[in-house]
């Protein structure tokens, strides 16, 4: 998905959330204090639903029916103990076709939660993919090296961006993550996606300056041959 198709789309379901689900009616009760996780077809009827977190850690589904108005369908819990957890992405990160939430906890693991496509507890148990996330700034998720599997992409305290390339399976990649950029602790990171349309994931941040700029991904595990490109400022 691109940046700019991410970004309406959270505001959309930012919307949603903190809106017209907090105004309440017969169909969809009053629902605040509300952490928004993400948007996609989660239970694979074809609609896009939201994710969200509850005050007491549950996780919510509120499905979609691909229409203008307030959802038919009661929102339904799908998870707990999400309070503890750190959310970083949705996306099928093991290619079984379904949505899957992978997230980190105080070990700092990094933690795989599978979909299945359904409205409901997941069947399978938490997978544990990673350790050592406590110590990385998470920025998101996305095909990089564009292999057709999603990867994971953060910073570390130095400063450094690293890939982690992900290998569409339920377990800790073989690959060794691989540092694809520097001195990332002095921007704001904003948005992972294929902001230019050349086919390939690129980061957008925002210097100290307020300057936006768009860092052009090439779909490989190495530093970006192109450089940083200015597209806005007031940020």
């Amino acid at each position: 998905m691109s940046f700019k198709k991410h970004l309406s789309r959270f505001v959309v379901a930012a919307a949603l959330v903190t809106g017209l689900c907090s105004v309440g009616n017969a169909q969809s009760p009053p629902v605040r204090h509300l952490s928004f996780y993400g948007m996609g077809d989660w239970d694979g009827d074809g609609h896009l639903d939201l994710v969200a977190r509850n005050a007491a850690g549950d996780l919510m589904l509120y499905p979609g029916e691909g229409r203008r108005g307030y959802s038919q369908t009661q929102p339904i819990k799908i998870g707990n103990g999400w309070n503890a957890l750190s959310f970083y992405g949705m996306g099928d990160w093991d290619g079984d076709g379904h949505l899957d939430l992978v997230a980190r906890n105080a070990a700092g693991d990094l933690m795989l939660y599978p979909g299945e496509g359904r409205r409901g507890y997941s069947q399978p148990q938490p997978i544990k993919i990673g350790n050592g996330w406590n110590a990385l700034t998470y920025y998101g998720m996305g095909d990089w090296d564009g292999d057709g599997h999603l990867d994971l992409v953060g910073r570390n305290a130095a400063g450094d961006l690293m890939l982690y390339p992900g290998e569409s399976r339920r377990g800790y990649s073989q690959t060794q993550p691989i540092k694809i950029g520097n001195g990332w602790n002095a921007l704001t990171y904003y948005g992972m996606g294929d902001w230019d349309g050349d086919g390939h994931v690129d980061l957008v941040g925002r210097n100290a300056a307020g300057d936006l700029m768009l860092y052009p991904g090439e779909s490989r595990r190495d530093y970006s041959q192109t450089q940083p490109v200015k597209i806005g400022n007031g940020w």
